[in-house]
């Protein structure tokens, strides 16, 4: 009866092995991974920049031409959220209309891509889409269903789709890079294990690899937050990472993560000015820093060329900040 009991005690230890063995690790904890090192960082000091009062647009762009988007009857374009380009193509996402349209450069009409409903090839609420101009691919992602639709760039044609694996995080911006796809991340509630971005595989949809803790380079901060603005900031073969609340752009490459552009300040907000602010949610928080004399939030991120562009804020008003890559050389603009 002994050496039943000893026998029986020896399997179920062998069980649990096996079974921690074979269990599925944990993604939301076990691979975040750290952020690479760049000595080629682009740092702008916000406290030393020069102060301009405005800045002319004809100082930058020799001209500007118009193009009229001209659409069938059935096709009605309320708002333009997103334009990527490709070859001789516009990709127009509208969220008011929940739809993806192609135009060529001229403003003609081309096709649809995908439609609302909950078939297959179908998606319910497409909160952003990448392309993949190798493959000839488009990927929308589906906030609503946590799944990306794949179609052809060139007809629109249904190929199959994606379902994201992690039922931990939720993700609402795509980028499409080297052969794997990138997401955004968002949690319910804050805990210090929320990463801000993950790799995808792009056949299963399962986590691959993630980065970039919350707290340390969000102030904390992992819910969802409608800005109206990409996260993904570049949509090149050089693509660009930011959060609502980082100081840092990242650059995605094959290595993996490492810091592009980032702004200093003795009045840069914190994770203690964040946690500090009055509100339950980030809305009312935000709110509440509007009457701080603190500086945050890097917006409307352009990258062309030799020059950068982009916004911050301090208290309730948005500051301009031209950067000559070239040059080296910085200017802040009030308006």
């Amino acid at each position: 009866m002994k050496k039943i009991v000893l026998y029986f005690l020896i399997f179920l230890i062998l069980v649990s092995c096996h079974r921690q063995a074979t269990n599925k690790p944990d993604n939301h904890i076990l691979l975040t991974e750290s952020v690479l090192s760049n000595s080629d960082c682009y740092i702008i000091d916000l406290d030393v920049s020069v102060q301009d009062d405005a800045l002319k647009t004809s100082s930058i762009f020799k001209t500007v031409r118009p193009i009229i988007l001209k659409s069938p009857d059935d096709v009605l374009i309320g708002r333009i959220n997103s334009i990527q380009v490709y070859e001789d193509k516009m990709f127009i996402m509208d969220k008011l209309s929940n739809g993806i349209f192609s135009f060529n450069k001229d403003g003609e009409f081309l096709n649809r891509i995908g439609k609302i409903g909950q078939a297959p090839e179908e998606y319910i609420n497409p909160s952003d889409f990448t392309l993949d101009t190798v493959n000839k691919k488009i990927y929308v992602l589906d906030y609503d269903l946590q799944k990306i639709n794949v179609y052809d760039i060139n007809t629109g044609k249904y190929i199959n789709n994606i379902k994201l694996d992690n039922n931990k995080v939720r993700s609402y911006n795509i980028q499409y890079y080297n052969g794997s796809l990138y997401t955004d991340a968002f949690f319910p509630k804050d805990n210090e294990n929320n990463f801000l971005l993950r790799e995808l595989d792009i056949s299963t949809g399962q986590q691959k690899r993630c980065w970039l803790s919350a707290s340390q380079y969000n102030k904390g901060f992992s819910g969802l937050y409608f800005t109206g603005k990409d996260l993904f900031l570049s949509r090149t073969d050089k693509p660009l990472f930011s959060q609502v609340l980082m100081d840092t752009i990242m650059s995605i490459n094959m290595e993996g993560i490492k810091p592009y552009l980032a702004i200093k300040s003795k009045t840069l907000l914190t994770a203690k000015d964040y946690s500090d602010a009055k509100g339950d949610n980030f809305t009312e928080k935000m709110s509440s820093l509007m009457t701080k004399n603190v500086k945050h939030s890097i917006r409307d991120f352009i990258d062309i060329e030799d020059m950068i562009f982009f916004k911050y804020q301090q208290r309730n008003f948005m500051s301009f900040v031209i950067f000559n890559k070239k040059k080296n050389h910085y200017q802040i603009l009030k308006r």
